[in-house]
């Protein structure tokens, strides 16, 4: 089974205009935030929140505020998850689906 980041029926770019939306894919948390007129996706590693995670264990990308920025968003979102987290999951729980 090969999961991935779905955010279609639960964000909309209408959202991070009022406010910052925050998420998690197993180990892995995103907040994603309206900057200078741009998507701004950022990842960092869990369990804690965006606020006491070290800036350098945090990585950044913009993207256009459309809704093919958004797919680019997202389809970012799993390619990191897939580069650097996957394989991790998959050893910590066992569950070789992961992989």
């Amino acid at each position: 089974m090969n999961e991935k980041i779905d955010l279609s029926g639960v964000f909309s770019l209408a959202y991070i205009k009022k406010t910052r939306y925050t998420g998690s894919f197993h180990s892995m948390r995103y907040l994603l935030t309206l900057k200078d007129g741009q998507i701004s996706a950022t990842i960092y590693p869990g369990p804690y929140c965006f606020e006491v995670t070290p800036d350098d264990e945090k990585e950044t990308k913009l993207f256009e505020y459309s809704p093919e920025g958004l797919t680019e968003t997202v389809d970012w979102l799993n390619q990191r998850y897939d580069e650097f987290y996957r394989e991790k999951d998959s050893i910590l729980t066992g569950d070789e689906s992961l992989q």
